[in-house]
């Protein structure tokens, strides 16, 4: 993340979220412990599909949007690259006392597959997506595996924030038994695998 201050401006930018990367191991209401992925064009076509993307502070306040030239977004073969470009005084002073931490978005899922990985997590691939805000973060520490939920609307549609950083995933690996033979070994995979 770029901060610049110039005069009462401040420009803003750096990458939202990765794209094709697993998130570090985030887990479901129901305790279920999985990985998460943005696919390749997922950013792109929210953004298409989204004439106005909310700006926010801390998934709170709104500061712009995409539809005032406040703030701008790409998909590129990174991830969601943003660029904001602000006058607010509370921004301002945190710009300026080091207190803006990262970036974090909120989005409803349209589509998404599930799978395994190696480590016998579910990972979850987000397809596409509502894309509905984009927040600065100021005093919270940006986290992908920091989520919360939301339910808004008649329908109480699912609303997810995430947030990103340049953190590696960890991972538990767990291993069979040393005295399971081959077969025994894919029955005791399969069971780990309904487990989760």
């Amino acid at each position: 993340m770029k901060v610049e201050v110039r005069a009462q401006d401040i420009i803003i930018s750096g990458y939202v979220n990765a794209i094709c990367r697993d998130s570090r191991v985030l887990e479901l209401p129901d305790g279920t412990k999985y990985v998460e992925q943005v696919a390749e064009g997922a950013f792109a076509r929210a953004i298409n599909n989204n004439p106005e993307i909310f700006l926010k502070l801390n998934h709170d306040r709104v500061l712009g949007s995409t539809k005032d030239d406040t703030l701008s977004l790409k998909e590129d073969n990174i991830g969601l690259y943003a660029i904001a470009k602000l006058q607010d005084e509370e921004v301002l002073q945190a710009a300026e006392a080091g207190k803006i931490t990262g970036w974090s978005f909120g989005f409803q899922c349209i589509a998404d597959d599930w799978a395994y990985t190696d480590e016998f997590y579910k990972r979850r691939i987000l397809k596409d997506i509502q894309l509905n805000e984009v927040s600065l973060l100021v005093g919270l520490t940006p986290a992908y595996a920091g989520t919360s939920y939301e339910m808004r609307g008649e329908k109480a549609e699912l609303v997810e924030t995430r947030s990103f950083d340049h953190m590696t995933v960890e991972i538990e690996r767990k291993e069979p038994p040393a005295f399971f033979g081959f077969e025994n070994k894919r029955k005791w995979l399969d069971m780990e695998k309904s487990r989760i």
